[in-house]
């Protein structure tokens, strides 16, 4: 027998939870139209009847067990949810083991490369970093001796600041009773040729007279926020058809995405949300901005604790360094005090990491000063509103030579980088 108070109970408990309060809502809201439903359907009166005949019993009992076996199951999810959310449990992104989509390591391994720029703090840089090091790779203005990339920008921080900058209000607005692209993305709706269609050209091209160059963006929108919530709990109540952490590698390891583009290039939110997760199982590496002080130094190396905790979502993951980010580096080539404090909390932080995990060696590195993102003013204009790389006047020049020596380092890094896999022990 179904015990419908400890049902209740546990639907309570878990909306305690500041992320599922809102969908769980709607759960409980559902849950009590079923009790209605069913209150009509089988009135306790019928069942006590002295009128039912014996040849309407036998239905009316299995239909009864039915119920009783699906109000089981539902208590059964709930119980799963609870756990998944417990302060002793192995947290809501591991409560239940993975299942990648077919052939996912084989296609990793000659996927092209998928940058993911991420840290768990905000404010360090993550959109601009995201947006410069694509507008690199595209390689608007023909640097010789460097290829054009065919580059694919994704926004997935519902604030959408990588959007305004990469593309015009209507582009990067969904139309009425539409949701965004990215939404449609991580919701496991769109297939690798909607998303070939999705795209759309990065602002900026047409005044620098550059037809020729393949640079495109995906951009989000704020109802990315409730499609997460959405998706976190149809999973964790399983609801879900697939392993909603895998949604976006099902698109972006697909035949029809890795023959379109060269690279990707994507901006994950500062918390780790679905649409974090997703980010990082479909990436091939992950860079880390971040401010030089002891507060985010720390955040550096808690965003690489959950790097190393969720190693089993993405054993495949490299690391391709932490990056300096508003720095006050500049001609003189030295850092302030404060943020040679920041980088000695960075140091200690990842070394401790690597300590108290028992890994091989060190999950990642700093990348050289000399590709630290200085605070100048003109990446303070163009931030929010365009993609500094592509301003074609010559305050931009230091902004391309910016990025081109980052680009550089990152490449390097990157094809130095270890899998997740072979530093984490069994």
């Amino acid at each position: 027998m179904v015990d419908i108070g400890h049902l209740i109970e546990n639907l309570f408990e878990l909306i305690k939870h500041e992320q599922l309060w809102k969908p769980l809502a709607v759960v409980i809201a559902t849950v009590g139209v079923v009790a209605f439903m069913v209150g009509r359907r089988f009135p306790a009166a019928s069942l006590q009847s002295p009128r039912n005949s014996a040849a309407d019993t036998p239905a009316l009992e299995s239909k009864i067990e039915l119920l009783k076996k699906e109000l089981s199951g539902a208590l059964s999810r709930f119980d799963d949810a609870r756990r998944a959310v417990a302060a002793e449990g192995p947290g809501l992104w591991l409560s239940i083991p993975p299942a990648p989509p077919k052939d996912y390591e084989l296609r990793l391994k000659s996927s092209i490369p998928i940058l993911v720029v991420a840290n768990l703090k905000g404010g360090v840089g993550k959109t601009t970093i995201a947006t410069g090091l694509a507008a690199h790779f595209a390689n608007p203005f023909k640097v010789p001796h460097r290829k054009s990339e065919r580059v694919l920008l994704i926004d997935l921080d519902f604030q959408g600041s990588l959007s305004s900058m990469a593309l015009t209000t209507e582009d990067r607005s969904p139309g009425e009773r539409t949701i965004s692209r990215a939404t449609q993305l991580i919701s496991g709706d769109a297939s690798p040729l909607e998303l070939l269609r999705m795209h759309q050209r990065v602002k900026g091209l047409e005044e620098l007279h550059r037809e020729g160059t393949e640079f495109f963006a995906i951009p989000s929108y704020y109802d990315l926020a409730q499609a997460e919530n959405r998706l976190m709990v149809e999973w964790l109540i399983g609801d879900a058809k697939a392993d909603i952490r895998y949604n976006l590698a099902r698109i972006l390891l697909s035949e029809e995405v890795q023959r379109r583009y060269d690279r990707i290039v994507m901006d994950a939110p500062p918390r780790l949300t679905t649409a974090h997760v997703q980010a990082l199982t479909a990436a091939t590496h992950v860079l880390i901005p971040t401010v030089l002080d002891q507060l985010s130094g720390e955040a550096v190396g808690s965003f690489v604790e959950q790097l190393i905790i969720h190693a089993r979502l993405w054993p495949h993951l490299k690391v391709v360094g932490v990056v300096g980010s508003m720095t006050e580096y500049g001609q003189d080539k030295r850092l302030l005090d404060y943020e040679n404090d920041g980088l000695l909390s960075i140091r200690q932080a990842l070394e401790q990491k690597k300590d108290a995990h028992g890994l091989r060696g060190p999950v990642t590195t700093i990348l050289p000063r000399s590709c630290f993102i200085p605070d100048v003013r003109e990446l303070g204009r163009a931030a929010g509103s365009r993609i500094g790389y592509l301003n074609p006047k010559s305050e931009a020049d230091l902004i391309r030579r910016i990025f081109d020596h980052l680009g550089v380092e990152v490449t390097k890094a990157s094809g130095e980088a270890q899998e997740l896999r072979d530093l984490v022990r069994p």
